[in-house]
């Protein structure tokens, strides 16, 4: 595979160098210099075909755009500062926009969204930079601290453990990666919007403002254009916890294998030190000072060393922004009011830089990070480029290291697969298409569990889960689950040792067939387990039509009564072992799709339940259903029926005009 590396050259006063050639570069990756296959200067275009090498071109075909991203992380920024960020962009816009530059803008506040798709049009990129976005939930003016190790949930959250109170659950994974030529238009803003909510996840949402989310799916999308991207990124920085440190070079590696460079813009503008005038320092290091002792030699024209070690423990959100930047090959710029100005050494370097190419000596999928070195042979001459990347196979990037490590070595039989984990995919119709709901069931009792740093009174269970969805290809298209935290005194962990334990996801799949595979690994005693599935996903059909059938024992007050798997206030917790014994009330749900939308008719519900093996079904009573919403939801009375497997078939009937449709499963009755 072909390596493709953007590098901005410099001299000592900082002006782009464009007369190198292929001999004056030098490239090393993890120490060992590698063999260039090609290089060459962009100025002023994006790159052709050609600039990324045959190989790289083939995969990605061919692009005449140079794709600009703006990202404004409204969660972190003041409401204050917002209108600084407006004015910075859209002057960008107004005096530096060329022919073939493409913006796309999106926003984080409220929720993630795309302000406008990528386009050369000035007036419709001015009006979409006009417009304010109403902050979320932001920690803009909230101290800037990490949450303590183990008390933050993952993406993957329990949705019910039996006996005790349930939590709720939320969407995760990875964007599914769309049919077609991904230049055709340039129309990716909704593709990158769609990844954005397929694949964040509420660890993120907690710790880093969703910005590390935002930045994988703009990468995910943007990566199938050839070329260098450029995404600039105007946030008041945020803080990345212990949870999120896989999930930070995770984000890094996916921007690096897309060529984004990043450019984090400090949205607070022009920032003043507070002076104090406590007797008493505030920090271990604030009797530092730049004018300490007579030979000290005082700082001129910035900060010292010393004046920067003072800020240590106070910059947490700014040495994030920092990092994402300069680990992609961009800078960061800070203490700044003039926006525009800050705006304009970015264009320099998306208007002229290197595109180096080549094979790595190491072809190896380990996992490890390879980090690459780019050199050239002029003195005082200065390279800027990308940090390094993940050596995951292709179609893996939504992986960390560490993540494909795990799969690999379970796939492999290296890890040995000794934690019971039962998956059920149940297929819905959604208001945009075909989803599926994910259910993970692990066994209570197969959880470990190890003391708690914040509570000595409590002890914590520490689980990573990782699902694929692969289409026929072998390509990954679907990315869900994150790390999980369980809490529990040790009465409750008790309790637990007798129940299942639930997980849930929801994903939107496009039609087609695939390959599901859910990994958990538990971090306390080191057990791990794999479920594996097949997923065919039909095309919606024109007629009437039915979910598929979803089966549990246990139900919770809903407050959202049109939320799915709730009727009459109650909702299903799904099962995805699909085992039950004559003393459970099984409960059954689905939904009926008509032909028209929201139909006031009834419709008739048949339900037969057939033993395996058995010449008569039990046919239940029929009855009706109507209303806005059409869902199905019963109690079945298991008492009078012998172990076994059993199939459960609903039969719906359009009484107006005889036509019907049909949707079961299987469940297994225990003695």
């Amino acid at each position: 595979y072909t390596v493709v590396v953007d590098a901005v050259v410099t001299d000592n006063r900082n002006r782009v160098l464009s007369d190198l050639e292929k001999d004056d570069f030098q490239l090393f990756e993890d120490g060992v210099q590698q063999e260039i296959d090609s290089v060459r200067f962009v100025q002023g275009e994006a790159p052709s075909e050609e600039a990324v090498g045959a190989a790289a071109a083939a995969a990605s075909g061919p692009s005449s755009r140079n794709l600009i991203v703006f990202l404004l992380d409204y969660a972190t920024t003041e409401f204050t500062n917002q209108k600084l960020v407006r004015e910075g962009a859209s002057r960008y816009v107004s005096e530096s926009l060329r022919p073939n530059d493409y913006v796309a803008i999106f926003s984080l506040g409220a929720g993630f969204r795309f302000l406008r798709d990528f386009t050369n049009d000035r007036e419709a990129l001015l009006a979409a930079l006009g417009g304010v976005d109403a902050p979320g939930p932001s920690l803009a003016s909230a101290p800037a601290a990490a949450s303590p190790a183990g008390t933050a949930s993952g993406e993957v959250q329990p949705i019910t453990v039996a006996g005790a109170a349930p939590g709720d659950f939320a969407a995760a994974g990875q964007a599914a990666q769309a049919q077609g030529s991904a230049q055709a238009d340039l129309m990716l803003a909704q593709r990158i919007e769609q990844a954005y909510y397929t694949m964040v996840s509420f660890v993120q949402k907690r710790e880093a403002h969703s910005v590390l989310g935002a930045i994988q799916a703009i990468s995910q999308v943007v990566g199938e254009v050839p070329g260098r991207k450029t995404l600039v990124l105007f946030s008041q920085g945020f803080v990345i916890g212990p949870h999120m440190e896989p999930e930070l070079e995770k984000t890094v590696s996916m921007a690096n294998k897309a060529n984004v460079a990043i450019y984090g813009v400090d949205s607070q503008g022009l920032a003043t030190r507070e002076l104090s005038g406590a007797l008493v320092p505030q920090g271990e290091l604030a009797s530092i000072s730049s004018n300490t002792g007579a030979d000290r030699i005082k700082a001129t024209g910035g900060e010292s060393l010393f004046d920067r070690a003072r800020q240590v423990g106070s910059d947490l959100r700014d040495s994030t922004l920092r990092y994402v930047s300069t680990a992609t090959g961009g800078f960061a710029i800070r203490n700044s009011n003039d926006l525009f100005e800050s705006l304009q050494k970015v264009d320099e370097d998306l208007r002229a830089y290197y595109l180096i190419s080549y094979r790595p000596s190491n072809l190896e999928f380990d996992g490890q990070f390879r980090e690459i070195q780019v050199e050239v042979q002029r003195k005082r001459a200065k390279v800027r480029s990308r940090a390094g990347y993940i050596a995951v196979p292709p179609g893996m990037d939504s992986l960390s290291g560490e993540e494909f490590r795990l799969v690999r070595g379970i796939a492999s039989g290296e890890v040995e697969q000794d934690l019971p984990v039962f998956l059920r995919l149940d297929r819905f119709r959604g208001e945009s298409g075909p989803e599926v709901l994910i259910t993970l069931e692990l066994n209570g009792s197969d959880l470990g569990f190890g003391p708690n740093q914040q509570d000595p009174g409590r002890r914590t269970a520490e689980l990573s889960t990782i699902g694929l969805i692969r289409d026929l290809e072998g390509r990954v298209v679907h990315r869900f689950g994150a790390p999980v935290s369980l809490n529990a005194t040790p009465e409750e962990e008790e309790a637990l040792a007798g129940v299942s334990v639930r997980f849930g996801n929801t994903l939107a799949v496009n039609p087609g067939t695939y390959a599901v595979e859910a990994i958990v690994r538990d971090a306390v005693s080191g057990s791990a387990g794999r479920a594996e599935q097949a997923l065919r996903v039909p095309e919606p059909p024109s007629g009437l039509a039915a979910s598929s059938i979803v089966l549990g024992k246990d139900v919770e007050a809903a407050q959202d009564q049109d939320e799915r798997l709730v009727v009459e206030g109650a909702r299903l917790i799904p099962s995805a072992r699909r085992e039950f014994r004559p003393s459970d009330r099984l409960v059954y749900y689905f939904e009926v799709y008509p032909p028209q939308a929201r139909p006031s008719r009834p419709y008739r519900v048949e339900v037969n339940v057939s033993k395996v093996g058995a010449s008569e079904p039990l046919r239940l009573p029929p009855y009706e259903i109507s209303g806005p919403r059409l869902a199905s939801a019963r109690y079945l009375d298991l008492s009078s029926l012998t172990p076994g497997r059993y199939i459960l078939e609903a039969r719906v009937v359009d009484a107006s005009d005889g036509s019907e449709t049909r949707t079961r499963t299987s469940f297994a009755l225990l003695p």
